[in-house]
Parts: structure tokens; C-alpha cells; sequence
């Protein structure tokens, strides 16, 4: 059997190619760019322009497992034309369930329509913020935003709620879909084991990387100037206005379906972010 996956020079897809590799399972990955994968006789690895849709219908051809770790307008485009696949794990996002849907939360949900239209025996899990992965930049921002203020203005005080999941947590559960049949024609939420404020999790991000930071209320109508502006600043991360609208919500999910898969709890933020830092 060899496991195709979309998306594997980066985050979870990297993560997922690199572990099938070392347990010598045939393995072939879809990326635009290689970077600095080692590939060797059973795991492969295809560079190429996602948009160039016939050249990766082509290297698919044949392959029975997908594993999409990359843009959901891509798995709809392959669905569309190729379904013969007899198992397929999509990688989504929670960013489905917002009240403020931008371009990628409208993508996410043709896919998993076209996911679910088509004959495939599929499993699709939504993690929350990734943190962990190789290429992943949620924590990174936060830390660059801690280096160039001793304060970071926040909405509501940061009091919304966020539930980031660790990247090994969440290859343990696309490693046990893998392997579970009982997880085909399911929809699973991937979140850490509990959920902490945006404050707290901003300030353990800085304090772990040894900033000192301090989330402070701002009036709503102030942050969203301060905002618009880092479209304008290059040393500044940018902030879209959909992005600032999403830290009102609650992102806290029940993650029972998640334990489950992964046979465990799945680690609490700082937990994880302890890990992460003793790893580096």
C-alpha cells in the first residue's frame, strides 16, 4: 500500500510524511516545494504546482490512500475528477464553525461537501490552532508581536477562549484513523485536552520564549485601527479584519471524540508548549 499526502513539506503533511517514512511505509508527497525532506526508496517525493491540477491527477493515479494536509480547494478539485480512492483522510479546520467566514472558511466547506458526495470511505478532522508543526506560524507571530512591545491590545481583554492542539497529538489521531475503520464516514474535532483565555495563551507563548508580555484591554473600535495598520507595517505580523473579528468568538470544543481516537487526553496548552520548548 503506498499513502499519498497533499501538503507534506510542512506542518502536519511533514510531520505525517517524516513518521511513515521511518516505519518504512510506502509513502509518496505533493508539494510545491521539497525544501529539506529526505526521501529514500519507499517514501518519495513530488514537487509540484497544486494548480497545475492535470499534472497531480496524473501522479495520483492508482494511489487508494490520500491523506490531504493542504488547501481544501485542492482535495475538491481532485474529488471532482479522481474518486477511486479507497480511503482518504482530509485535514480541515475549526475555522469551519465561525460566524465570520472569509475565503478559506468557504473553501473548507465546498470540500467537505464534495468529501461527502463522493463514494470515498472518508474521515475528516477539524483540529483547532496547530502548534508544533515544521512551517506552522501561530506561536511565532505572538512571540515576534512580544519582541517589539511589552504590551499586545486585545479586545474584551482577551477573555474569548482558544484551545490550541499539538501536532504530535494530532498525527497520533491521522496515525489511529489510519489504522481504525470505525473512524470512516466520521467528523472529528481536534482540540487540546481544555481551553484557555487568549490572554493566557499569549502570555505563555512569550514568557516561554523569554518575553514578557502583557494583554491589555483596548477599546474594539481602537484595535481594529491598530489592525488595518500592520497591513502597513513590514515588521509587524499582519492582521486581517476577518482574522480580528474571529477573537471575539469562543473557540472551546468538547474533545471526547478526540480522546478517544488518540486513546488519551490530548496535552494542555502549556504542557505542550513545554515540550515544544525543551525539544528546541
Amino acid at each position: 500500500m503506498t499513502v499519498a499526502i497533499i501538503g507534506a513539506s510542512r506542518g502536519i503533511g511533514r510531520l505525517l510524511f517524516e513518521k511513515l517514512s521511518k516505519e518504512n511505509v510506502h509513502v509518496i508527497g505533493f508539494a510545491r516545494d521539497k525544501k529539506n525532506i529526505t526521501t529514500s526508496k519507499h517514501a518519495k517525493f513530488v514537487e509540484l504546482d497544486a494548480k497545475d491540477t492535470s499534472f497531480l491527477f496524473k501522479e495520483l493515479e492508482g494511489i487508494k490512500t490520500l491523506i490531504h494536509c493542504s488547501k481544501p480547494a485542492i482535495l475538491t478539485e481532485v474529488l471532482k475528477v479522481n474518486s477511486q480512492f479507497k480511503r482518504l483522510i482530509a485535514i480541515g479546520s475549526t475555522r469551519i464553525f465561525t460566524r465570520f467566514p472569509n475565503e478559506k472558511a468557504v473553501d473548507l466547506k465546498s470540500m467537505v461537501k464534495q468529501v461527502w458526495s463522493s463514494d470515498v470511505e472518508a474521515t475528516i478532522i477539524h483540529p483547532t490552532m496547530i502548534y508544533g508543526a515544521p512551517g506552522s506560524n501561530n506561536i511565532e507571530r505572538i512571540v515576534r508581536l512580544s519582541s517589539l512591545s511589552p504590551i499586545i491590545p486585545f479586545p474584551r481583554a482577551g477573555n474569548s477562549l482558544i484551545q490550541p492542539v499539538s501536532a504530535h497529538d494530532l498525527l497520533d489521531g491521522i496515525l489511529a484513523c489510519m489504522k481504525n475503520e470505525q473512524t470512516v464516514g466520521k467528523t472529528i474535532i481536534a482540540p487540546g485536552n481544555k481551553p484557555i483565555h487568549y490572554k493566557e495563551f499569549i502570555e505563555i507563548c512569550s514568557s516561554q520564549f523569554g518575553k514578557r508580555t502583557k494583554v491589555v484591554f483596548f477599546p474594539e473600535n481602537l484595535v481594529k485601527i491598530i489592525a488595518s495598520l500592520t497591513q502597513h507595517v513590514p515588521i509587524i505580523p499582519t492582521i486581517e479584519s476577518d482574522e480580528l473579528l474571529r477573537l471575539f468568538e469562543n473557540k472551546d470544543f468538547v474533545s471526547d471524540d478526540f480522546r478517544k481516537l488518540i486513546g488519551r487526553k490530548p496535552l494542555d496548552f502549556y504542557e505542550g508548549i513545554n515540550r515544544l520548548k525543551k525539544a528546541n
